[in-house]
């Protein structure tokens, strides 16, 4: 938060916030704060290898075309509020979270039955986004580190075209 409030909001395209210091140890990192500023608002992509404990509800995030983040955790609000928001989102391309706890318990009861799963690890669901020629991907992987995309596909590139 040092640096940020520094540097130009329209010309910032990407904030990407990254360990200084061994690589091996985790860092955990609250985005609220920060996740009001100027700079944040007007960026469209956001990478951190840090842990993130903020909701991603409190996080401001509809505005960023591309996430790349790990998150500490993620409730069945915060799955609902993704995949009722960034549908909203005029900028969303793709966000890709990599989540230390969860289960998929929590995105069955947010998201309800998925259109596949396979191997009993990955989750897929689609939604179309109304009024446009969009669909909203989301894919669940549910091993080791737990994987979580949300993606904008033109619906020529989806299985329903």
């Amino acid at each position: 938060m040092n640096v940020l409030p520094f540097l130009d909001g329209e010309s910032l395209k990407s904030i990407r916030i990254q360990k200084a210091f061994k690589k091996d140890e985790e860092y955990t990192i609250d985005l609220e704060e920060i996740s009001k500023t100027e700079q944040w608002s007007k960026a469209k992509e956001l990478k951190t290898d840090l842990t993130v404990r903020t909701s991603i509800r409190d996080m401001n995030i509809l505005m960023f075309e591309r996430i790349f983040i790990t998150l500490e955790t993620m409730s069945q609000e915060d799955i609902t509020y993704c995949r009722k928001n960034l549908p909203q989102s005029l900028v969303f391309k793709k966000f890709s979270l990599l989540i230390k706890n969860c289960s998929a318990d929590d995105f069955l009861a947010a998201l309800g039955d998925p259109y596949r799963i396979v191997n009993n690890i990955q989750y897929i669901w689609w939604f179309r986004i109304e009024n446009t020629r969009y669909y909203l991907y989301v894919m669940f992987r549910q091993s080791r580190a737990r994987r979580l995309v949300y993606l904008k596909v033109h619906q020529d590139d989806s299985p329903f075209f």
